[in-house]
């Protein structure tokens, strides 16, 4: 018993400790600082954006958005093709994802096939498969974004859905 107590607050006390510890080192912190270190120096200067501006050009090149400000699309479009890489279209994820993705699919589509002819309708594993499906539209989405934003920022600007900014 006097074991037990001790590992749980060792656990409890132990675990914050060390993520402080660990969040307050030198190598950590240079990394939080340097945020906006995803697009290069000279792309900054070179479209002129300011430190407000990268967050939305990253989103935008990430999740293919259209933005109504010529200097922040030209950006984009910069951004968004360094992203796709020399052949352009589709970025990749790693296989070892798609195969986890996969095969937690197909075992919770099995497992709800076999709970529903059995007459148990599991309610939250059928949350999960709405779950497991958002997570693929979501990677779909990311995969696909650069080219939607290389293709909706180089050309010219759609008329604006918020009021002509």
């Amino acid at each position: 018993m006097v074991i037990a107590i001790a590992a749980g607050v060792l656990v409890l006390v132990g675990v914050p400790m060390v993520a402080w510890w660990a969040g307050g080192r030198q190598s950590w912190r240079r990394a939080r600082m340097a945020a906006d270190a995803y697009v290069p120096l000279e792309m900054k200067r070179r479209h002129g954006l300011q430190r407000s501006d990268v967050p939305v050009v990253e989103r935008a090149a990430a999740w293919g958005r259209e933005l109504q400000d010529d200097r922040l699309r030209a950006a984009v479009v910069e951004l968004a093709e360094r992203q796709t890489g020399p052949g352009g279209g589709r970025r990749q994820l790693p296989l070892w994802l798609v195969v986890l993705y996969a095969a937690f699919g197909a075992a919770l589509v099995c497992f709800l096939v076999f709970s529903a002819a059995e007459g148990r309708w599991p309610w939250g594993n059928w949350l999960n498969l709405v779950v497991l499906g958002g997570y693929g539209v979501m990677g779909w989405r990311w995969q696909t974004g650069p080219g939607r934003a290389v293709r909706l920022n180089s050309g010219p600007r759609s008329p604006s859905r918020h009021g002509g900014r």
